[in-house]
């Protein structure tokens, strides 16, 4: 049985999301530190992504047992009624993720505590928002070495804060 079909044939769940999240931002860590900037970088949105969308749904009240399939088309047409000029990018965007997660803190009137601040959620993720995007993967490498630390240090903000976000 090939790896394609070992995996399709088990639906991907919240926890699934989670643990792929740490598995993508160690691998980014590693091909960072081995100056492949690049694909470091595309690991580490990709885990930054995988937490701010676990974390909403999370926050939301779903299970870590939940499969993430039915959760993202209403995620999607609640995003599109709050933040129509907001893409959701196919489920990619880190700043649709962002903005959904706020709305959903405030809603459930989750005051900021010392772990976690607002504004610094908004300023990490625009950080990495504007190194990585879903659709790099089609693009040759042409990152700086400055531009690899940033998203190393948003990445990791966010994946710190990750279980902060819905707590």
């Amino acid at each position: 049985m090939g790896l394609r079909f070992r995996v399709d044939s088990t639906p991907e769940t919240l926890q699934d999301m989670s643990l792929a999240a740490e598995e993508r931002f160690a691998e980014g860590l590693d091909l960072v530190t081995l100056d492949r900037h690049w694909s470091g970088v595309y690991l580490l949105g990709y885990s930054a992504e995988m937490n701010l969308k676990a974390s909403f749904f999370r926050l939301g009240g779903e299970r870590p047992s939940q499969q993430v399939k039915g959760l993202l088309a209403p995620a999607r047409k609640m995003g599109e009624r709050f933040f129509p000029g907001v893409p959701c990018e196919l489920y990619h965007s880190l700043w649709f993720w962002c903005l959904m997660l706020r709305r959903r803190r405030r809603l459930l009137s989750r005051a900021p505590d010392a772990h976690f601040r607002d504004s610094e959620l908004l300023r990490q993720t625009r950080r990495l928002h504007q190194t990585w995007w879903v659709e790099m993967r089609y693009r040759p490498a042409q990152i700086q070495p400055s531009e690899a630390i940033v998203a190393v240090e948003a990445a990791s903000w966010i994946r710190h804060h990750a279980v902060d976000f819905w707590r």
